[in-house]
């Protein structure tokens, strides 16, 4: 016993429970919660177009009761966990799969980096941030499609205006444009950003995914497919709108542009036109990413 306790020193306040798990004197169980996240594969591309074609599996982890660790994947029910040792984790019924277990690395400041399965080590997953999982990615996206379908009440103001406004109300406005343009051209600019995010999104990119001949073009050919770096062009057009976008609310708030309400409502359009501009970036989608 001197020999072990010399050179494997143990924590006098902590002793290993039954089922493998250290607890402390008092019983307790450590916490897991450092092992809970968002687990996605590593064998994807990172820099292309492909990783939008192709994007990786996740795997989210949440810490269960008594310790344990419940691995959601895709189609299947969770599957529970239990600590057979300091970052190891076996099927809590007993069953053991063809991949063995699951193994969690960390770095050296003690943050959970990675978990490996036993068996198969090629299938590492790499923990990721809070705002690449599919959750907030997916959010982003539809928060900023709300955001600039609320544009869309603009040519309508501008129609009701004509159509239905007083020749008085008609005549200021004729006056307000000629003395500056501005507020106009902010409008049409992150309209016009705002139109082509949204026939990307939602048009286009499924044109493309549907394309068998252009993805097949794309993946075995030398050369990336004219289509798709043209169909990739749009977003950095879009992304040059909206940084002239935002740099129009300098003077729209300075010189107090439109009503409060219509200040306000110009701001977050052009939020939402920059949400979709990290939306893109993050999956590569342009035409010098493919």
């Amino acid at each position: 016993m001197a020999f072990m306790d010399h050179f494997y020193p143990t924590d006098s306040g902590a002793v290993p429970a039954e089922n493998g798990e250290e607890t402390d004197t008092t019983g307790t169980v450590p916490s897991v919660d450092k092992y809970a996240g968002t687990y996605q594969s590593t064998r994807h591309n990172y820099r292309t177009f492909e990783f939008w074609l192709m994007p990786p599996q996740q795997m989210p982890i949440e810490a269960g009761e008594d310790g344990t660790l419940l691995m959601m994947r895709a189609g299947r029910a969770p599957t529970t966990y239990a600590e057979i040792e300091p970052g190891v984790y076996a099927q809590a019924d007993g069953t053991k799969p063809f991949n063995g277990n699951v193994v969690f690395r960390e770095d050296t400041d003690g943050e959970v980096t990675f978990l490996c399965l036993e068996n198969v080590p090629i299938m590492a997953f790499e923990r990721v941030p809070w705002y690449a999982t599919d959750a907030c990615t997916t959010g982003v996206k539809n928060a900023a499609t709300l955001l600039l379908l609320t544009a869309l009440i603009w040519p309508l103001m501008a129609i009701a205006r004509r159509v239905y406004g007083s020749r008085d109300e008609q005549q200021n406005e004729g006056e307000t444009e000629r003395s500056s343009r501005l507020p106009f051209y902010a409008r049409i600019t992150a309209g016009a950003a705002a139109l082509l995010f949204l026939l990307f999104i939602y048009v286009i990119l499924p044109a493309v995914a549907g394309d068998a001949t252009l993805i097949q073009s794309y993946m075995f050919d030398r050369t990336t497919p004219p289509a798709l770096a043209a169909a990739l062009a749009v977003t950095v057009i879009a992304v040059m709108l909206s940084v002239v976008s935002a740099l129009f609310l300098v003077p729209v708030w300075k010189q107090r542009y439109w009503t409060l309400w219509h200040r306000v409502h110009y701001t977050l359009v052009t939020i939402g036109l920059f949400m979709l501009v990290w939306w893109v970036n993050y999956w590569n989608l342009f035409f010098f990413r493919v």
